[in-house]
């Protein structure tokens, strides 16, 4: 009996949680999506969706620059804040270094956007930030087609909108993926406040359900 349970004292047990969470899609360039089939629609269809999807060529919400690493103390503290007063359950607690690595920004990796106040303010020149919008590339091979080789897809990350409704932060999020990276399709599951942005933004379902693990 003892023998049996000699190795229980110094086990360590781990948690885990799963869930399954949909992911949705927004067209950044109309004409590359259309042209590997990735989507199949009538010409009818095809002038009404581009009409409907088409973003404006600049963003309505100005201010926002790319993300250095002279921001990671108040990136970090924007996030914790957030994800500490938000209606999400469960939520990382991240470290000055785990924003270095995760959220500066990196041209074809992550792109990170903040919103910065010091203009208005510190003579220092320290940055003072209030909003905070991030993507990341996932690019994918388009086989068999004569022109195009790659769908250039981007994912959101994470978010955080003070100064703003939080459908025009990720509206400013299309237009900086479509104009400054040059997205073809824009990313996102219904987690967080995401689930907010999907109708008034034309958001479409995947096709698939994606399964999330977490362990403690």
């Amino acid at each position: 009996m003892l023998s049996g349970l000699s190795g229980v004292g110094s086990s360590k047990a781990t948690l885990s949680m799963h869930m399954g969470v949909s992911w949705y899609l927004h067209s950044c360039s109309i004409h590359t999506i259309l042209l590997p089939s990735f989507i199949l629609l009538g010409l009818h269809q095809m002038k009404d969706w581009v009409r409907e999807l088409e973003l404006p060529s600049t963003s309505p919400v100005h201010g926002f620059r790319q993300m250095t690493d002279v921001d990671v103390p108040e990136v970090t503290r924007l996030l914790n804040e957030y994800l500490s007063t938000s209606p999400v359950k469960l939520a990382p607690v991240f470290s000055e270094a785990d924003v270095r690595h995760l959220f500066v920004f990196q041209e074809g990796v992550v792109c990170s956007y903040v919103l910065d106040k010091a203009a208005d303010g510190k003579a220092d020149g320290a940055p003072i930030l209030t909003d905070f919008l991030s993507f990341y590339h996932l690019p994918s091979s388009i086989m068999k087609h004569a022109t195009e080789k790659k769908l250039h897809a981007v994912y959101s990350f994470y978010n955080v909108a003070n100064t703003m409704t939080f459908t025009e932060l990720m509206n400013d999020s299309l237009i900086l993926a479509k104009h400054s990276q040059n997205a073809d399709v824009f990313n996102c599951l219904d987690v967080m406040k995401n689930r907010e942005v999907l109708e008034p933004l034309k958001f479409g379902k995947g096709d698939g359900c994606l399964q999330v693990s977490a362990y403690f």
